[in-house]
C-alpha cells in the first residue's frame, strides 16, 4: 500500500507542530518546513504528494509556493491556510490549483476533511485501493492471535489490544478505520470503550464481539454507533463479510463528507458572484469579463460543471467539463435530450424535475440557492442572476452548478 507524503509549510512553529501531529496520526509521512523557501527546497528533494501551506509568510509567500508546485507537478494536491478575513485570496488560490482552503484559527476537522479529499483524488489517479486499519480488542490471547492472522491474510493492517484502556491508547496513536470490540474486557468493557472512542472521533466503524447471553449489551453498543455484532465463537467468514460491509459504509460516508465540502465551496463561489443582491455581470466589460473568467476557472478547479440558462431554456454557456453531454445541437437547450445526457455523468434527473426547478429558480430572489440531489454523490444547484451578453441588454439567467460521478 502506498504511503503518501505530506509537506507542511507554516512559519508559526506551534501551528506547524500541531498540524504535523494531526497529519501523522492519519498515517501519512510528514515533512515540515518553516517558510516558503525551505518548503520549495523540501518539495524538490522529498517529492510530497500533498502540500499544506500557509499563504502569508515572510519571503516566499504561500501563493508563490502553490504556483511553483502546480507548474512543476500538476497532480500534487495543495491545501492553503489563510488568516485573512476575506476569502478572495483563498479563492484565488483555488483558481491557481489548490484543492481547498482553511481559514485561521485552524479547524483540524476541516484539515482532515481536506486531506481526505486530496487522498481520494490521489487514490483515483494512482488506481490505489482502500486498505483499512483494523483495531481488534479481545482479551483472550488465543482468540486474539487467531483473529489477527485471519484479518491480516486479507491484506489489512491489524492492531491488537487486550483490554479497553490499551484499545483507547492504540486508537489515539493510529489512524483506525474499523474497530472490533469484545463486550467483556478487563479495565474497561466494550460499551464504555466505544463511547470514549467516539468522543475522540466518529470517523470509523465498529463491530461488537459478544458471547451468548450478551445480546442486550450488543444492542446497546449498536445504539452507541456499532454497525453490527458477532456472536462467539466467531464465524470467520461472517466476520470478514462484516468488515467488508463496514469498509464500504465508511468509504461512502467519507465520500459524502467530501461532496458536502464541495457544496460549501460552491456556495461561497455563488455568494462571490451574487453577493445576495442582483448582480449585473456584463461579460463585454473588460473588468467584469475577468470576474466571469475567474469564476469559470474556479468552478473547473473543484471539478464542478457550470451551465448558464436563459428564460427560453437556451444554454448560453456550458463549461468544458460538460462537453460530453452536448454532442449535438439539440442538447444546447434544456430539453429531454439534455436531461438524458446528464445520466452519462451519473446525474439522475428527469426532464420534468429539471423543468420544475428552473421555473422555480427564475422566481427566486437573487442570491438564493436551491440544491437537487441527483444521485448518491451527485447534485445540481440552481441560483438566479442577471447577465449582459449583448451590449446594454440585461437578461435574467439561472446558474446551474452540476456535480456528477462519471460511470
Amino acid at each position: 500500500m502506498q504511503k503518501y507524503k505530506v509537506l507542511i509549510v507554516e512559519d508559526d512553529p506551534d501551528a506547524l507542530q500541531q498540524l504535523a501531529r494531526t497529519v501523522r496520526k492519519e498515517g501519512f509521512e510528514v515533512i515540515e518546513a518553516g517558510d516558503g523557501e525551505q518548503g520549495l527546497k523540501k518539495f524538490e528533494s522529498d517529492l510530497p504528494d500533498i502540500v499544506i501551506t500557509d499563504l502569508k509568510m515572510p519571503g516566499i509567500s504561500g501563493m508563490e509556493v502553490l504556483h511553483t508546485i502546480k507548474r512543476t507537478s500538476p497532480h500534487t494536491q495543495v491545501i492553503v491556510i489563510t488568516a485573512f478575513g476575506k476569502i478572495d485570496t483563498a479563492i484565488l488560490a483555488i483558481r491557481e490549483g489548490a484543492i481547498d482552503y482553511i481559514k485561521k484559527p485552524i479547524d483540524l476537522d476541516l484539515i482532515l476533511l481536506a486531506i481526505g479529499r486530496a487522498k481520494e483524488k490521489l487514490d483515483k489517479y494512482n488506481k490505489q485501493p482502500f486498505f483499512p486499519t483494523v483495531l481488534l480488542a479481545e482479551d483472550d490471547q488465543v482468540a486474539r492471535s487467531s483473529l489477527v492472522r485471519v484479518i491480516e491474510k486479507e491484506g489489512w493492517k491489524v492492531l491488537a489490544a487486550a483490554d479497553g484502556e490499551e484499545t483507547i491508547k492504540l486508537f489515539r496513536k493510529n489512524k483506525v478505520d474499523i474497530v472490533l470490540l469484545d463486550i467483556k474486557m478487563p479495565k474497561k468493557d466494550g460499551i464504555q470503550t466505544l463511547k470514549e472512542l467516539r468522543e475522540i472521533t466518529k470517523d470509523f466503524e465498529s463491530i461488537i464481539l459478544t458471547g451468548y447471553g450478551n445480546e442486550l449489551d450488543a444492542i446497546n453498543a449498536m445504539r452507541s454507533g456499532a454497525i453490527n455484532f458477532l456472536r462467539k465463537p466467531i464465524d470467520l467468514d461472517q466476520m470478514l463479510i462484516s468488515i467488508e460491509k463496514a469498509i464500504e459504509k465508511l468509504s461512502l460516508d467519507r465520500s459524502l463528507k467530501y461532496r458536502n465540502r464541495e457544496v460549501e465551496l460552491m456556495e461561497e463561489i455563488i455568494a462571490k458572484l451574487t453577493g445576495g443582491n442582483e448582480i449585473v455581470l456584463n461579460i463585454n466589460d473588460d473588468k467584469q469579463h475577468t470576474v466571469w473568467d475567474f469564476a469559470q476557472k474556479l468552478i473547473d478547479a473543484i471539478q464542478i460543471g457550470l451551465v448558464v440558462v436563459d428564460k427560453n431554456y437556451n444554454i448560453r454557456y456550458l463549461s468544458s467539463s460538460l462537453q460530453l453531454i452536448a454532442e449535438d445541437e439539440t442538447s444546447l437547450t434544456i430539453n429531454e435530450t439534455f436531461a438524458a445526457n446528464l445520466k452519462r455523468i451519473g446525474v439522475e434527473i428527469s426532464y420534468g424535475e429539471l423543468n420544475n426547478f428552473l421555473k422555480r429558480t427564475f422566481e427566486m430572489e437573487y442570491g438564493s440557492i436551491e440544491i437537487f440531489s441527483a444521485g448518491k454523490f451527485s447534485y445540481i444547484t440552481f441560483t438566479p442572476m442577471t447577465m449582459v451578453f449583448e451590449k446594454d441588454i440585461k437578461e435574467t439567467v439561472t446558474l446551474m452548478l452540476i456535480r456528477g460521478e462519471r460511470k
